[in-house]
């Protein structure tokens, strides 16, 4: 496996921006997602039926054209399936013409540029079976909330939730809490409860791929510095809210849009397992 040799890249938060110094290999973060089922906008129904999409970015100077994304013996290319952005070019479509429906595990993919090829080999992880939770019904404040689970033999798990609650001001706040892990519990802060509210929205994600810090070697060989990554179904927990403390009276208001969507929350696990990569965030 060929080490991180990119000179300096930033990720600008919030669109998929990368600045790269010049004279550098490309390098590529891959992501395959595995679901029981995916929207057909052609059809505008559900389809539920087992798939893997796949797709990501690369980063070079100059900027590298696709060529294409094999996946197994199924090859995805065209001028439809990659756009050139501002410092990096992006590949893969979340529509039923860039999905496979078979042989999942373990999955083989190549990836082909003007600069050259990347290869690499994963299994899909186990899905979580269980979630414990050390408090499932009142957390007192200032009281430390672990997070467990059981089932998968994920390299990593992304594991998250949303705290709503109303400030010394009785005003509407709303925060969203995440962290990265090998372990299968995580336990966050006893400083991050200090408000009356509701814990809602938790959920692990297992993920195969190079574990996220900063220098970490790429699992891909060939021409440049490849990271490849695959995640099973997100375990969400679907039991009633934890209330913080005493609580509050009545629903949160002008909360619920602010929760992640499934795509927006692959982004918010993109972009850490990024960060960590490129030294912007810890493990």
């Amino acid at each position: 496996m060929k080490k991180l040799i990119l000179l300096s890249i930033v990720l600008i938060v919030g669109c998929q921006g990368v600045l790269v110094e010049p004279d550098t290999q490309q390098m590529m973060f891959i992501y395959a997602n595995y679901a029981n089922s995916y929207y057909d906008g052609y059809i505008n129904e559900t389809v539920y039926e087992e798939n893997t999409v796949v797709g990501g970015f690369i980063v070079s100077d100059p900027i590298v054209e696709f060529t294409h994304l094999k996946v197994n013996e199924t090859v995805f290319s065209g001028d439809d399936y990659s756009s050139i952005q501002y410092g990096y070019t992006s590949f893969g479509r979340s529509d039923p013409t860039s999905r496979i429906t078979s042989n999942f595990t373990p999955l083989d993919v190549e990836v082909k540029t003007s600069q050259g090829k990347m290869n690499g080999t994963i299994s899909l992880p186990d899905t979580i079976m269980t979630l414990g939770l050390s408090d499932t019904s009142n957390l007192p404040l200032s009281t430390p909330f672990t997070i467990s689970w059981a089932g998968s033999n994920a390299d990593f798990y992304y594991v998250s939730f949303d705290y709503e609650y109303k400030d010394e001001n009785d005003n509407s706040q709303w925060d969203y809490f995440e962290e990265m892990t090998i372990n299968n519990s995580y336990t966050f802060p006893d400083s991050i409860f200090s408000y009356n509210g509701e814990i809602d929205y938790i959920r692990v994600q297992p993920i195969n791929g190079t574990k996220p810090q900063e220098g970490a070697e790429g699992n891909m060989s060939g021409d440049g510095s490849g990271f490849l990554y695959y995640w099973a179904n997100t375990f969400s927990y679907e039991g009633d809210d934890i209330i913080v403390g005493s609580g509050t009276s009545g629903r949160i208001s002008n909360t619920s849009t602010l929760h992640p969507s499934e795509q927006e929350l692959k982004q918010r696990i993109r972009k850490k397992i990024e960060n960590r990569i490129l030294g912007n965030d810890e493990f």
